[in-house]
């Protein structure tokens, strides 16, 4: 059996998907990695990169396409990236094709679909759509500071939070692991945010004080991932900081991971006890996702703690990242797990078949 493996280069084979490849072999399982860019829709043949065990080395080759896929693409605003997702798109609506998970719709549609859930609403982070410049205007005018960003973005880029000053309007940004300050008079930003709204849909969140005594921006990362049985499970529990006065702490950015247990440890001050029976509910209630949209196999949830000790859901992501991996006792479980929830779908496949 084979498990295809998407990325945005096959040339830059990541170590995750570098473990995952050496460990297809105990499976009886070969993967092929590949960009959806080198598929032939015309022959349905793709061409893209395989791990030979005996000779420990990677090889071309050029096969049919895989029956399992497993999206690791991660989308920048590049016209390659545009064409990708076009292609990911129609990969997903063939019937002959399965995803290990199918993805989630954007931040704003997240955000109307888990409304409805009465466990999550009291804890999701207010949440608005920026429909027109004088929209976000209004917002800052009810609640300033706000954060803006887009619908559909992720590792913090072109996230934003906005200041309303008197006659002026502070905007604070990260690029390149720096923090940006800019200062603006209303006429200048309107401007500016126009240009924003004019290419990209983009959501207004309430700014929340999640940073420690020293003023450091923190969140809680919950790993969640489906095991052999196809059943939910937390993989990992971290805490992300960031460096004093950030604005994110993606670890793309000036984040860095702490052990769970270790920040407990530093800042009893938090209420940790109801902390945990918040997280809990959430990974009890949030793989419910999948009745709204469609199969997933993994996620991501962003926690933000306020000074005050509230408790928000900040984003759902269902490609997160696998640093947390390096908290997991058994270092292997995180590039299993693709494998063997393989041959569970494949398993579930036969079962049908035999229904039939």
């Amino acid at each position: 059996m084979k498990l295809g493996i998407l990325t945005m280069n096959d040339l830059e084979i990541s170590p995750f998907i570098e473990e995952i490849a050496k460990m297809s072999h105990s499976y009886n399982m070969s993967i092929l990695v590949f960009s959806p860019l080198s598929i032939d829709f015309t022959k349905d043949i793709v061409t893209g990169r395989t791990y030979l065990h005996e000779e420990k080395k990677w090889v071309h080759i050029t096969t049919s396409v895989p029956t399992y896929l497993y999206d690791r693409l991660f989308y920048g605003d590049d016209h390659r990236s545009e064409k990708c997702k076009h292609i990911v798109k129609s990969l997903k609506n063939r019937h002959d094709l399965q995803f290990l998970g199918y993805g989630l719709p954007n931040k704003w549609v997240q955000y109307e679909r888990l409304k409805e859930s009465v466990e999550l609403f009291p804890f999701l982070l207010p949440t608005k759509l920026a429909r027109s410049v004088d929209h976000i205007f209004l917002e800052l005018e009810q609640r300033s500071p706000i954060i803006l960003k887009p619908a559909d973005g992720s590792s913090g880029h072109s996230v934003y939070e906005l200041t309303k000053q008197k006659d002026t309007i502070q905007i604070k940004t990260e690029k390149n692991k720096q923090v940006l300050i800019k200062k603006g008079s209303i006429p200048s930003i309107k401007l500016f945010l126009e240009s924003l709204l004019s290419y990209r849909t983009f959501i207004m969140q309430r700014k929340i004080d999640n940073v420690t005594p020293l003023n450091e921006p923190f969140d809680i990362r919950l790993f969640l991932q489906k095991d052999s049985n196809g059943k939910w499970q937390q993989i990992a529990r971290g805490i992300r900081v960031a460096s004093k006065g950030a604005l994110l702490t993606n670890l793309s950015s000036t984040g860095t991971l702490v052990k769970y247990v270790d920040f407990q440890l530093e800042h009893p001050q938090i209420d940790w006890r109801d902390i945990d029976e918040i997280l809990d509910m959430f990974i009890h209630f949030l793989p419910h996702l999948e009745n709204y949209f469609a199969p997933l196999f993994e996620l991501g949830v962003d926690v933000l703690v306020g000074t005050d000790g509230s408790v928000w859901i900040c984003d759902i992501n269902s490609k997160p990242g696998v640093k947390l991996a390096h908290f997991i006792q058994d270092k292997c479980q995180l590039s299993k797990a693709p494998l063997l929830y393989t041959l569970y779908l494949h398993q579930m496949l036969i079962q049908d078949i035999y229904r039939i």
